[in-house]
């Protein structure tokens, strides 16, 4: 799988640029964005809480992108260089080259087809200004969604690490899978480390992104053509934060199996108790930012927050 390449062009790494034109890239995107906002004064016209809503939105979409050209370059180089030391030592399925872009091409393509139509239809209302008030916004949403993917890809790696180290448990060779299992369970601190503060701006951008486009639902939604743009829009934000979810929760899966098998095999592992418990020992989460722990059981919260949330929404409007 072809990630240095992905990962050195994502971080803007310093053989290439220093730490210059990250910083330039920021201060353009700063100006962008107050730009972007100024011709956003029909937010006066909602209701307050769709107004704050949408302000929400707006920022937590500008930290979050802000962070993901920042936060790796200069808050933390240093774990994301051991982070992507121990990435590369994790024995896991690999894919070519070719594979590797074509999958990442055809997603890519799916998203472009969708925005394309959202991006035509929105256009056709406000022809005037639309690219005024959104530009910066389709932008800001098609670098998450790199990121996110670019995040998918590590997450199956890691996983697929698990998975080779369950057939060596099951070959008896204990002492290989005590240590890549530590090996492992430091690469996961790692990235823990290295990515949870971007973990959880892009999960609460979503969130925040999904309530706007399900308020202009409750709000706005007169014609069928709206609600299609509305559902497509909505598919755009929640697949790819549930899929990172799902693949957080499959990696802590994973090592849960090599633990279980661990005590289904106990009686053949015969004078190896210490080997045994040390494997035991490695118990790892991810977390985004130590604020919530990333399993199938996030989704559930994710949804019940954005149900509750849309009640109270749906009140208002009464």
């Amino acid at each position: 799988m072809d990630l240095e390449m992905f990962g050195i062009f994502l971080t803007l790494a310093d053989k290439f640029s220093g730490k210059v034109w990250p910083i330039v890239i920021v201060i353009i995107y700063i100006f962008a964005e107050f730009y972007s906002i100024k011709y956003r004064e029909f937010y006066v016209t909602f209701k307050p809480i769709v107004k704050l809503l949408h302000s929400f939105t707006d920022l937590s979409l500008f930290l979050c992108n802000t962070y993901l050209i920042l936060g790796l370059n200069f808050w933390k180089k240093g774990q994301w260089s051991e982070f992507w030391a121990n990435l590369k030592l994790v024995k896991g399925k690999r894919m070519g080259k070719k594979r590797y872009y074509l999958e990442l091409s055809c997603a890519n393509l799916i998203y472009v087809l969708i925005v394309f139509y959202v991006v035509f239809y929105w256009y056709q209302e406000f022809p005037g200004d639309f690219f005024h008030r959104y530009l910066v916004r389709i932008i800001e949403n098609h670098c998450v969604f790199l990121y996110n993917y670019f995040i998918c890809t590590i997450l199956v790696m890691l996983a697929s690490g698990y998975q080779n180290l369950k057939s060596q448990l099951r070959n008896g060779r204990l002492k290989t899978v005590a240590f890549r299992m530590t090996m492992q369970k430091k690469t996961l601190e790692l990235f823990n480390q290295t990515f949870g503060w971007s973990l959880f701006l892009v999960i609460t951008q979503c969130i925040s992104h999904t309530l706007q486009h399900l308020s202009n639902f409750i709000y706005h939604s007169h014609s069928f053509q709206i609600i299609l743009v509305i559902v497509v829009s909505l598919f755009v934000q929640l697949i790819p934060m549930v899929t990172l979810i799902f693949l957080c929760g499959r990696v802590m899966e994973e090592r849960k199996k090599i633990i279980k098998l661990t005590y289904e095999m106990d009686p053949s592992f015969g004078k190896s108790p210490e080997i045994v418990s040390l494997i035991r020992k490695t118990e790892i989460k991810i977390t985004a930012a130590n604020f919530f722990v990333l399993d199938k059981s996030t989704i559930l919260g994710v949804l019940e927050t954005i149900v509750a949330f849309v009640i109270v929404l749906a009140q208002f409007r009464t």
